[in-house]
């Protein structure tokens, strides 16, 4: 079965060897889908649907990986963190939490303020 992911990887395998343009044209697509999934994921569990919720940012944060989006990767984490503690997969949400909080720190270390 081929994942969505995989057409991610492909698609932007085949966008790299074409040049910029194509390139930036597969990030805005891939960064709208993975914005869906990540949307879908957060209707779910506003439904109480928790392991579908946990399978759309599953997918979002892997699109979001392949585009290097790293606020998205840190949302999607955070929703993950939030559907495991739900499920009562404490130590999985505490896992999601330690990965955002990484990149939390990254992300505030490589800021520069005036």
């Amino acid at each position: 079965m081929f994942s969505i992911v995989q057409f991610f990887r492909n698609l932007k395998l085949r966008a790299s060897t074409t040049g910029d343009r194509s390139s930036q044209a597969v990030d805005s697509c891939c960064q709208a889908d993975a914005d869906r999934l990540f949307l879908s994921g957060v209707r779910q569990l506003q439904s109480y649907q928790i392991h579908q919720a946990i399978q759309s940012w599953q997918m979002a944060l892997q699109a979001y990986q392949i585009i290097g989006d790293r606020v998205g990767i840190v949302n999607s984490l955070e929703g993950l963190r939030i559907a495991c503690t739900d499920d009562g997969e404490i130590s999985q949400a505490m896992e999601f939490h330690q990965q955002a909080l990484a990149i939390y720190q990254d992300l505030a270390a490589s800021t520069k303020f005036d």
